[in-house]
């Protein structure tokens, strides 16, 4: 008996719950522009190589000290030296931050048939094709 009034007040509460949580509005982010989205990237891209930069030549100074006795002494260099050519490779993007992706041109949107010719088999756009 008890634990049936129990049960009745749950669903109660629940129900009123549910209606509540029906009427808050919905949460949205503000949008993100091309531009904007493009340049954060640079952005972290330049402080990930700057940062990989300064662990390559730390890492360097003081293995070199030790003699690179230790075979795992190599790690650290070649994380901090492949985490560097990935920043320089996201530094070199290319994409347009100036226009919208529906104004850019059709040779670029891997509708075009330029890159169609130059890539058979690709279905045209390459890189740029999601874009």
């Amino acid at each position: 008996m008890l634990a049936e009034a129990q049960r009745s007040a749950l669903q109660s509460v629940l129900s009123k719950l549910d209606t509540l949580e029906a009427r808050l509005p919905v949460p949205s982010s503000p949008p993100v522009g091309n531009a904007a989205a493009v340049t954060a990237a640079r952005r972290l891209n330049s402080a990930a190589g700057s940062l990989a930069a300064s662990v390559l030549m730390d890492s360097a100074v003081e293995h070199w000290r030790g003699a690179f006795r230790n075979p795992a002494m190599y790690t650290p260099l070649a994380v901090s030296a492949l985490t560097l050519l990935g920043s320089a490779h996201g530094m070199s993007d290319r994409r347009d931050t100036q226009r919208a992706p529906a104004v850019r041109p059709a040779g670029r949107t891997g509708v075009g048939g330029p890159q169609r010719r130059r890539h058979p088999g690709h279905g045209g756009g390459g890189r740029d094709a999601a874009l």
